[in-house]
């Protein structure tokens, strides 16, 4: 399956995540992450696929489908106060986020079913477990934020399972995007903020647009 949306994202990530890193030292492991299982994300999809498919309602499609990246919004009423305070710095952070944890969602996967041999549930529930773990390294823990992470997971699986590695980018950056708005309105946003978050959201709905006109040519 020919992913543009995350090929496209993946390399934006690639590039701009060292200045990323450079602002804030925090991102380089999830970085350094990124690059090591970017080759395996792929792959990554179809196990998921393969022990997830029939339990999650719905068909795979053998393109990628980016209106599951409208599953992003299920998370949010869980949003957890994020700091992302310049409009560019954030931007580019939270694309580069979204990226670098699905790609380690998925081909972390790879590494646990075919170098450790783990069962497939064990393998995807390591995965996922890991990734809740290491939000917890860079911040206090809270049961709220917790929960979020839990809903994150399910959702962005299902994005994932069911849409594509694009698609599940692309509800991670949504999910931020609108969970970050929610909860930096509370806090009076800024209009630096909302322009920012604004930005990522036509960009998520650019992407979606044009994969439904595409799955509608495609059928016609």
């Amino acid at each position: 399956m020919r992913d543009y949306a995350y090929t496209a994202l993946l390399a934006f990530s690639l590039v701009f995540g060292i200045a990323v890193c450079l602002a804030d030292p925090a991102f380089t492991v999830l970085y350094a992450l990124m690059i090591a299982m970017a080759p395996l994300a792929a792959r990554g999809v179809e196990y998921y696929r393969s022990l997830l498919g029939r339990y999650i309602p719905g068909s795979e499609s053998e393109k990628p489908d980016y209106r599951w990246a409208l599953s992003g919004i299920l998370p949010i009423p869980f949003a957890y106060m994020f700091s992302w305070t310049d409009w560019l710095y954030g931007l580019i952070a939270v694309i580069v986020v979204a990226v670098a944890e699905e790609t380690f969602r998925a081909g972390s996967v790879v590494l646990l079913r075919d170098q450790l041999q783990l069962d497939p549930w064990i393998a995807v529930a390591t995965a996922n477990a890991t990734w809740i773990a290491y939000h917890f390294v860079l911040k206090p823990f809270s049961v709220d934020y917790l929960v979020f992470l839990l809903i994150g997971a399910v959702v962005f699986t299902t994005a994932l399972v069911k849409g594509g590695l694009g698609a599940a980018v692309l509800a991670h950056v949504l999910s931020n995007s609108l969970a970050a708005w929610v909860a930096i309105s509370v806090a009076k946003a800024t209009p630096q903020v909302d322009l920012m978050l604004g930005a990522v959201l036509v960009l998520v709905a650019l992407f979606i647009g044009v994969s439904g006109l595409v799955g509608k040519r495609a059928r016609a």
